[in-house]
């Protein structure tokens, strides 16, 4: 069984303006091992200004990225960064 997750989709508001994009995203794509594909358009995304430092704690191959866009930083997630 699958099922397709628009990472984009579901992410309120109030929780982009709380700054959990990040712990929200990679939750997703952890959620959809062992598959993973990614539809890359022409954008580039959004550049979070700061990742929270306990996100990076938490995640540490997110402090080699901190200049990535959020899409980038799923990417890497979903193909390279594997659990």
């Amino acid at each position: 069984m699958w099922s397709e997750v628009d990472l984009r989709w579901g992410v309120t508001d109030e929780e982009k303006a709380e700054g959990k994009v990040l712990p929200i995203c990679p939750a997703e794509i952890r959620n959809c091992r062992p598959y993973f594909v990614g539809l890359v358009g022409e954008r580039y995304g959004w550049v979070p200004e700061r990742i929270d430092s306990v996100l990076v704690r938490a995640q540490p191959w997110l402090g080699v990225h901190l200049e990535k866009s959020v899409t980038e930083l799923e990417i890497l997630r979903g193909v390279l960064n594997g659990d």
